[in-house]
């Protein structure tokens, strides 16, 4: 299975749901941030990873979504990255 095969209202329900997780995320590192966290501290760095990677997934939802213009049924991001056009994800077989 592909996100693509996916049908809009399942990837709006997915959309939907990674959007609350990552307005979490952004407000835990903001919280973290203003509480005064290092920057190198592991669960300050853990945090920003998780939100950089929950803001990867919502952007693939959203490119997945969009049948034409810009973002195609395969972006151009989502081609380097195999992700939805024929290839596997990180060489996974």
């Amino acid at each position: 299975m592909r996100a693509s095969d996916l049908t809009p209202g399942q990837l709006a329900a997915l959309k939907a749901q990674v959007g609350r997780q990552l307005a979490y995320l952004n407000r835990l590192c903001e919280r973290m941030n203003r509480r005064g966290f290092a920057p190198l501290d592991s669960a300050f760095q853990a945090s920003l990873n998780a939100r950089n990677a929950m803001q990867d997934l919502h952007v693939a939802i959203h490119y997945v979504g969009i049948k034409h213009g810009v973002g195609g049924r395969c972006g151009p991001r989502l081609r380097a990255q195999s992700m939805d056009c024929g290839g596997n994800a990180a060489g996974v077989e």
